[in-house]
């Protein structure tokens, strides 16, 4: 056949990627080799020449392994250079060219006689009278199936075959070949064989049977092999401690994590894969299916010995909270986990259908004020916390303690500032007087006060100091974010919230050293042996009850596991790193409502509702063994709008005149101090009693069983007090406002300072120093509010008398631009394909409290604007590849904007293994390395994204590919 001339670099093209066609997934060396050569004759083809060229014909069918009966689809797939062309077809060829069957582009054929057909295609160009021709011998089967059983076999988990078929005649042979990944695959020539798959995925089966009459009929199944076997041992709801019987209370609303733990029951670790629903009232709950927040929604199941319920890798684990799901956490809910197909999981006792229903319940938010107290150090430089450390210290207690929020006064207030490292006796004391101020002027009288000092002192120390059932407690805020001081906050919270140190009953001190406040009802114990572990230590739950019985926590800002073997309870001193037990955390959540539940109408027990006007506190500490008074400096709270309110005790305090007649007499209680750490010998209690401010008051005197313990009088002269700066029609927009005051005292006394600011022309008052000494004072500006009606006020004490001044007109303020901070993703962290990635802020200005979602704006480095709000969640693959700096921008009402930002990496591909920035040799090493294994770490299972438990071709092939093609983050 001629007529036309062939171009020859068209012709070795062509020839190149049909070997490459034909190449498959056989060998990952010949696909690099066709590649080359592909892009060498790529690169060699010549421009075609001038001549005509002869038409080249070829086609393809489908099916491939055409039966009797079935319909067959030719596909031509010839070139005609020139035009126009004919096409003729023979479907039986004899020889004779003479009567085409067809000659249509793509016709159709149905044989009904099983045998080798001849086909052949005859391709013609009319215009220049070349022709080609193409030809293929078709196999046409007599039908037959494959069978198996059973239908959704586990790996280890014998498969039984056989086949059916018609229209033959016996005997018959077989020709069972199982692809499983081996180089030679194994063959089995049973009639119905039965064969094992040792691991999860997806196999082929090929049969090939033939009859007495050498008619062939061949089949191919693929075969869903699932991961197995695997059990679920326990299905866990956790939000701060829990046992698998989720035995312990759920707070309606706060953060929760459902932990499926699943086990491998083989002696290796087994893939398993299930997504998480919610029903309430036998209703779906929106957002189902959850999917798992492991990588790849995964998890390696390891068999029982290695199984750890410590490890957060070993379980399926779901997270939960309002803002990403919505309203799951309220009422009765069952949480039913769901198989997607893709493992095989057993429930382990009969009649479990994978499912657990917990009930959510409501609780009080806890109130809290974290107060900064500032001193010089050893060094002489200055300490002390910033926002962000009270901040961060908000998260912790929210992480530990049976609340779904705190509600944080603002605490830019600098009310305490030492000229050296203070007594925390001392600072306790200050911060009494400062609580038992804001109470009588706000109102506000059940808000706990944490008086926090940063860079704790090394070596045996009082990490901090409360007392039991009180609103106020001071502490060190520890160096180090994992070491033993990390929640003395919660502990000393916890003792204002009436909780004690444990102690067995048979012990005089408490494990781990503490030597007052015992509560010896405290159930959980576990003995160490051996160096300076060796003794009795308190847990945070049952260790001898069995595995349902243990109790695990998981710190949700930290995002760390608790394990009991290696956490204490928070209330004792054991090292290294306590955590609330659940009986603490049962006795909190009965603490709670009677702490910050709704008020009772009328006035708290003890109150005298008669008289109105100042409030004069009287303060002091008691030697409870010794009965010995010490008073300090009385402070003054004008135009108190709380009437004095004491809860009788056994202590008595009486109020003279200067002839010494009775004024009042109230009795009080001194609540004994409870430092942790050394210097727990002496009994000490702290009073800050209110009374009427009445200016004939001359003596107050301190009695107990009827016994005077010590008496103070007042100085003939009261103080003078006057403000200096600011005294009105100031403005302040840099970075400190500058208070000054001057003071006298014709008695010579020495005179102390409270310092307080309003924003409103008195309305209302925060104070910022106590006892301050120095006639003076710095004020940042951004821990002011804004306003253009500000107003100084500083109250002078003698001891006993005090006098009061403010600003004499109102000055202005600049308001001030929100506070951010990231709590996710952290720095620096990578995140490839549909990879979840949560975002979270925390976002509050001074003026406004906490910003709103829609004035909270997520941009990225390269994206752009991408999210709104406090929290949401977004994939890594609908970023663009690369470096982001994420920028969380919040703008308050006054249209000023603070932000923070952090850096994150984000790829589409995940064949880069070892994240070193791209996809090279290094990491199809890591493929060969588990090479037909289940994948180790990193894993090189990466196909489909979510893996398969093998490392076989299909991930050699994907890294491959992503390799040639240059991939890279």
């Amino acid at each position: 056949m001629s007529g036309c001339v062939n171009a020859t670099g068209i012709v070795a093209m062509t020839e190149v990627r049909k070997s490459r066609r034909s190449l498959g997934l056989a060998s990952l060396l010949y696909l690099l080799l066709a590649v080359v050569e592909l892009q060498q004759a790529e690169a060699d083809i010549y421009p075609a020449t001038e001549f005509p060229q002869d038409p080249v014909a070829q086609f393809s069918y489908s099916p491939s392994a055409p039966a009797i009966g079935e319909r067959i689809q030719f596909i031509n797939t010839s070139t005609c250079f020139q035009g126009p062309c004919t096409y003729a077809w023979w479907f039986d060829w004899d020889g004779d060219w003479e009567q085409p069957d067809s000659t249509q582009l793509n016709p159709y054929h149905t044989y009904w006689d099983p045998g080798i057909h001849e086909v052949m295609l005859l391709v013609f160009d009319h215009s220049c009278g070349g022709s080609s021709i193409d030809g293929a011998s078709v196999e046409v089967q007599w039908p037959i199936s494959i069978q198996y059983s059973p239908l959704h076999p586990a790996a280890g988990e014998p498969v039984c075959f056989s086949a059916s078929f018609r229209n033959t005649t016996p005997p018959y042979t077989y020709k069972w070949v199982f692809w499983d990944y081996h180089s030679c695959p194994p063959i089995d020539t049973r009639p119905s064989p039965c064969y094992v798959f040792p691991l999860r995925g997806t196999y082929i089966v090929d049969l090939r049977v033939t009859d007495a009459d050498d008619i062939v009929g061949s089949a191919t199944s693929h075969i869903v092999v699932r991961e197995g076997p695997t059990e679920l041992i326990g299905l866990e709801v956790v939000q701060v401690i829990q046992d698998w019987r989720n035995s312990v209370p759920l707070i309606e609303g706060k953060e929760t994590y459902v932990r499926a733990h699943i086990r491998s029951t083989t002696g290796e670790a087994k893939t398993a894969k299930a997504v998480l629903r919610g029903f309430r009232d036998d209703e779906e709950l929106p957002g189902c299916p959850l999917e798992a927040m492991n990588s790849g929604h995964l998890v390696q199941a390891q068999p029982a010995g290695m199984y750890d319920r410590g490890n957060w890798g070993h379980s399926l684990n779901f997270r939960i909270t309002p803002e990403l799901v919505g309203d799951w956490l309220k009422g009765t809910v069952r949480f039913q986990l769901e198989q997607d197909g893709y493992s095989y999981i057993e429930f382990r006792d009969p009649g479990n259908d994978g499912s657990v229903t917990v009930t959510f319940q409501e609780s009080p938010q806890l109130k809290v004020k974290f107060v900064k107290v500032g001193y010089r150090d050893e060094d002489r430089n200055y300490q002390i916390p910033t926002s962000l450390q009270l901040d961060e210290l908000k998260q912790r207690l929210l992480a530990m303690y049976p609340v779904a929020s705190v509600d944080v006064a603002p605490h830019g207030a600098l009310p305490f500032s030492y000229l050296e490292r203070p007594d925390l006796l001392l600072v306790l004391e200050d911060l009494k007087d400062y609580s038992k101020d804001e109470c009588e002027r706000t109102g506000d009288c059940s808000r706990i006060y944490y008086g926090a000092l940063t860079n704790e002192p090394l070596g045996d120390h009082t990490s901090g100091v409360t007392h039991l059932n009180a609103n106020d407690s001071v502490g060190y805020i520890p160096k180090g974010d994992f070491d033993n001081g990390r929640n003395t906050h919660t502990h000393e919270l916890g003792h204002c919230l009436g909780r004690l140190h444990p102690r067995r009953k048979e012990d005089s001190e408490g494990p781990c050293g503490s030597k007052k406040g015992h509560d010896i009802n405290f159930p959980y114990y576990i003995y160490f042996v051996g160096g300076a572990d060796e003794g009795w230590k308190a847990t945070i739950g049952p260790m001898g009850e069995g595995d349902e019985d243990l109790v695990y926590g998981y710190d949700t800002h930290a995002k760390l596991v608790i394990d009991p073997m290696e956490h204490f309870e928070v209330m004792s001193y054991c090292n290294p790193w306590k955590w609330i037990s659940k009986y603490t955390y049962e006795g909190i959540l009965e603490a709670l409502p009677g702490k910050f539940g709704a008020p009772s109408p009328g006035p708290p027990l003890g109150v005298s509702t008669s008289g109105s006007g100042d409030v004069l506190l009287v303060r002091g500490r008691i030697n409870l063994d010794s009965d010995s008074v010490t008073f300090s400096p009385f402070s003054l709270v004008p135009d108190a709008i709380v009437p004095p309110a004491e809860r009788p005790g056994e202590y008595n305090m009486t109020l003279l005149d200067k002839d010494g007649d009775l004024i009042d007499s109230l009795s009080f209680e001194a609540l004994e101090c409870m430092p942790d750490g050394p210097g727990e010998d002496e009994r000490i209690g702290l009073f800050v009693v209110a009374v009427w401010s009445d200016p004939n008051m001359q003596e107050v005197t301190i009695d107990h069983n009827g016994v005077e313990l010590a008496s103070i009088a007042a100085s003939p002269n009261r103080p003078t007090v006057e403000v200096m700066q600011p005294n009105g029609g100031e403005t302040f927009a840099g970075d400190n406002v500058e208070v000054r005051w001057s003071a006298e005292d014709a008695d010579g006394d020495r005179l102390v300072y409270m310092v307080q600011y309003s924003p409103d022309n008195g309305i209302s008052w925060e104070t910022f120093s106590i006892a301050r000494s120095e006639p003076n004072i710095t004020l940042g500006r951004e821990a002011l509010i804004g306003s253009e009606q500000g107003l100084i006020r500083v109250i002078a004490s003698d001891g006993f008398n005090t006098a009061v001044d403010e600003s004499d007109g109102v000055f202005s303020v600049a308001n001030n631009a929100p506070r951010v901070m990231i709590v996710e993703p952290g720095e620096g962290t990578f995140f490839a394909g549909n990879q979840l990635i949560v975002f979270r802020v925390l976002a509050r200005d001074r003026e406004d409290g906490p910003v709103e979602d829609a004035n909270i704006v997520w941009t990225s480095s390269i994206d752009g604007e991408f999210g709104y709000g406090e929290v949401f969640s977004w994939h890594a693959d609908w970023f663009s590849e690369g470096e982001h700096v994420i920028t969380a921008t919040a703008t308050d009402s006054n249209d000023l904007s603070g932000f923070a930002s952090v850096t994150i990496r984000t790829s589409w591909m995940w064949c880069d293994l070892n994240l070193d920035g791209a996809v090279d040799l290094a990491d199809l090493a890591i493929v060969g390395a588990q090479w037909l294994q289940p994948p180790g770490s990193p894993s090189a299972d990466v196909v489909p994204y979510w893996g398969d438990g093998i490392v076989n071709m299909r991930d050699l092939e994907k890294v491959a590919t992503q390799w040639l093609e240059g991939a890279g983050p």
